[in-house]
Formats: structure tokens, sequence, C-alpha cells
């Protein structure tokens, strides 16, 4: 491939995607009595519909092998997929998103080394292992940080006496914190009503804070690897972080954008990503935390790429200075399918990784970013992607993803044997190699993904209960607990790591 991450939003949204597609006319089974290969793609992500379908349309019609795409999205993944597997035609290809995932599915996962769509690989430590064997392939690479309206913030710095003149003067907390309360108190000069987007703490839209923010705090406690227990040494700038976040932002309220107008405020949990997105968009905001996959939304949303960046998240005791880097999706092949339609289906994923034809669809249109060496890629419009790609002095993201799902902990491999609980997502702490070294980039530069390094999803379940109850009581004038946020990070991580090595 050789060019940056090449994605936006719909894009890691959906390469998995392929949804709802059934370019086969017979059944899988019956397919596969005869001795003809037949695939299954178990997807779960449903935002690029269309195009997929259309991209396994034409491979049938290539190759003259099934493709049938089943989707399944709202959280209900995981549910799906298990009832999949008890089916007489179960999925051949299906997803995971991190070690937990390959803890869970471990009676599925094959192993890939030495397959095409390994061999494809151009970051092979970026894969995950499971006992010494290679079993799920990434096939995006993401980067989120903080969005911003270009235009908006070319107001502010025409303004008279704006405390920094660009974006690149925003090098530490302390400057993005007087400059975002700067725009909120200059927001009428500015047309605008408010720095940051409403958070949007509904349960589908909650990760972005119970995940993504929360992995600033990780780097401080997960610095020399996994650990069962977390010291919270960075939850003091994490605390700033997120009032500056709720302080400066607007809340949606029943008759008027007005974010003091506490009486009517609609609860923060009924407020989702879609909406933050739309004020967005639609100029109302100069920001919102988001990463690289954001792009074809709010491209459809209407902004134009010339008037969309990203900066890095900036907070106190994080000494990496770049952006969050890593990758939530990863290709399996199913272990107790035919070899045939095994075969078959690392053959598909192979041509979705490196075939022109499908490039153009996954990268220049849906703007994801493969990790993959020898596509033909597309030159992709993300300008999101592109700043990344920029800031890293890479020619691709998949060269500055750091190993084993992004966290910079080297490559993950759950090889600590089987418990008896064949649905536990739960990983084993043990010591995890330093990240290989890499001569084109400062390592220290970008933040990597230790949310990944959860026990289970305990970890982020508390964590967005409890940051939620903190956002709804400061948004409408209540005295927010902190504390309460504290323990949750503290204790639902130590609660889970004990369960897990209980179950091992």
């Amino acid at each position: 491939m050789k060019q940056f991450l090449k994605r936006g939003a719909a894009a890691l949204i959906a390469l998995g995607v392929l949804v709802n597609l059934a370019a086969c006319s017979a059944p899988a089974r019956q397919k596969n009595l005869q001795n003809t290969p037949a695939i299954s793609y178990y997807n779960y992500k449903p935002e690029a519909d269309a195009s997929l379908r259309a991209l396994a349309s034409e491979y049938t019609k290539k190759t003259g092998v099934d493709v049938t795409i089943t989707t399944v999205g709202n959280g209900k993944y995981d549910e799906k997929l298990q009832s999949a597997f008890d089916k007489p035609a179960p999925p051949t290809i299906f997803h995971v998103s991190s070690i937990q995932g390959v803890k869970r599915w471990r009676d599925y996962v094959s192993p890939l080394q030495g397959t095409s769509i390994y061999n494809d690989l151009e970051n092979k430590s970026s894969a995950l292992s499971r006992n010494g064997d290679v079993v799920a392939i990434p096939y995006t690479s993401e980067a989120y940080g903080i969005v911003y309206n270009k235009a908006i913030l070319q107001r502010y710095f025409a303004l008279l006496n704006p405390l920094v003149h660009s974006v690149e003067e925003i090098r530490d907390f302390d400057t993005l914190q007087r400059v975002c309360d700067d725009i909120q108190a200059r927001r009428a000069q500015l047309g605008i009503d408010a720095t940051f987007a409403t958070p949007a703490m509904s349960t589908s839209s909650v990760w972005r804070f119970s995940k993504h923010m929360v992995n600033y705090a990780l780097t401080c406690d997960l610095a020399s690897g996994t650990s069962s227990t977390l010291a919270g040494n960075c939850l003091p700038g994490l605390h700033a972080l997120f009032d500056l976040y709720l302080r400066d932002s607007l809340a949606i309220t029943t008759n008027a954008s007005d974010y003091q107008d506490a009486d009517n405020l609609v609860p923060l949990t009924q407020v989702s990503l879609d909406d933050a997105m739309g004020q967005f968009a639609r100029g109302k905001v100069a920001m919102i935390q988001q990463g690289t996959w954001s792009w074809a939304q709010l491209k459809a949303l209407g902004m134009s790429e010339e008037n969309v960046g990203m900066m890095p998240i900036r907070m106190n005791g994080v000494e990496q200075k770049g952006y969050a880097i890593g990758s939530e999706d990863y290709w399996c092949i199913n272990l107790q399918a035919s070899k045939i339609d095994q075969k078959a289906s690392i053959d598909f994923l192979h041509w979705l990784a490196t075939s022109q034809q499908a490039q153009k669809v996954l990268v220049d249109e849906l703007g994801l970013s493969m990790p993959f060496s020898d596509s033909e890629q597309q030159h992709s419009t993300n300008p999101l992607s592109e700043q990344v790609r920029l800031s890293l002095g890479e020619e691709s993201l998949e060269k500055a993803v750091t190993p084993g799902s992004g966290t910079g902990l080297g490559t993950q491999d759950d090889s600590q044997g089987d418990t008896d609980d064949s649905t536990s997502t739960a990983v084993k702490k043990k010591p995890v190699p330093a990240p290989a070294s890499r001569e084109t980039r400062q390592e220290s530069n970008e933040v990597p993904w230790l949310f990944a390094l959860a026990p289970d999803s305990r970890f982020a379940d508390s964590m967005g209960q409890a940051l939620s109850q903190y956002a709804q009581d400061f948004a409408s004038g209540k005295q927010a607990d902190w504390q309460a946020v504290v323990k949750a990070y503290v204790s639902s991580w130590a609660q889970a790591s004990a369960d897990t090595d209980d179950e091992d």
C-alpha cells in the first residue's frame, strides 16, 4: 500500500461491513455439500451496506464463489455470533476487537500464519495470537484526537488578542484549556454556541469517553505492561480534561441550545453521537473528540475536507504528545468451517485487501486505512488521516501502528491456557515485550490504545456509568462526585482482574 491511514469514519466502520449480502443463488450449506466453496461473512458494522454489497456481488461474478453477508449491530454481535456458530451453516469469517475476543472465541479462531492475508500484512506484529498461532488480522488502522472546524478557529485567530495564532501552538493541556475557555467566552463573536459538542453519553456513544478518553489515564498506569491493579496516577489530569469538555460544551435543552438552562436539560444519556456530530458539522461548535473514522459521516453531513482538522488530545501527566493510534477491527477465520470454505474465505479477504477494485471502494470511497503492503490502494481523500500521516512522517498508518492491537506493548498472545468458561473474556496478566523500534518516527510521540488490555468489558462499562453520572450532575449544577469515577476506575479493573485469575 504505501499511504497512511486512508480512512475516515464510515470506513473502519465499514470494511467488515459487507452487509446483508447474499450473492448466492444456492444456500451455503448446499454448496458445501457439493464440495463447492461458500463464504459466510458475519459483520458487525452496518454503515457501508450499499457499497460493500456491490463489492461482494462483484467478487461472486468474478470467481463464481457465493458470498453471504450477515450484519449485526446494536451491541448484539457476540450474542448473535454464538447463535450463528450453532447453526448448520456457520460464519466462515467473523470479527474480534481485541485479545479478549480471541479468548472468547478460542475454539473458533483458525491459525493464519503462512496464509495470503497474513503475508499481505505490512506490520505483522500488529496481529493477535493464541498459543503461538496468529489468529486475528487487523484490517484497519485508526487515530483519534480533537477534531476541529478550521474556519471557526481561523476566525478565533483573527480576533483581537487571541491566546494563540495557530493550532500548532497548543502543545500542552494548560494551553488547550486556556484557548478553549477563551473560545467559549467569545463564542458570540465567533458565531457559535460552544467550544465543544454536547458530551454524548448514551450507551451507544459513551465509548468515546469510557474507552478513548480514559485511555489517556491508562498510559500512566500501564506504562510498563499489563497489571492487575491501577494506581490512578493520571486521574487528576483526566478529571481536568473531562471538566473542560463539559464546561465548554453545548448541552441540548428542550427549548433552546443554552448550556445554562439546567431545568430543561435533556439527560446526557439520551444524547447520541449523531446529535453531537450534527452540532459540529453544522458549525454550532468548534471541536469534538473524535477520530479518523468520523470523516465519512462529516462528509455526508456536508463538511468539506478543507474545513476539517485534528489535533492530539493534551492531558496533564501523559508524556506522549501525539495522536492515539491503534485498531479494534480484526478478521478471523472459523476453524470449524470446512477446509475448502476456510481457503475460499482467506482468498476473499486477500482480494479485499489487495485488489484495485476493492481498494477503490474501501479506501477511496469508505476512507479505510488498510495495513497491507501489496495492495493497489487508491489515494484517500480523508483529511484527518492525511493530517496524522504528515505528523508522523510516515507513508502509511500501519507502519505507525504499535504492535499488539495498537497497545504499544508488543504483539498480544492469548497463551495462558484455556478456562472452563467458554464465554469468558478474561485475559491473564503477564509481562509484555517492549514495542519494536522504528527509525521513521519517535516512539514516545504516539499514545497507545491501552483500553484493549482491560481484563474484560466490565471496566469500560463501569467507567461509562460513572462518567455519565458525573457529567449529568455537572451539567445540572449538582455536586458532581469525581471520587465515584476514581472508585470505578480502580475497583472495576481490580475486580475483573481477580475474577480472571480465579478462572485461570
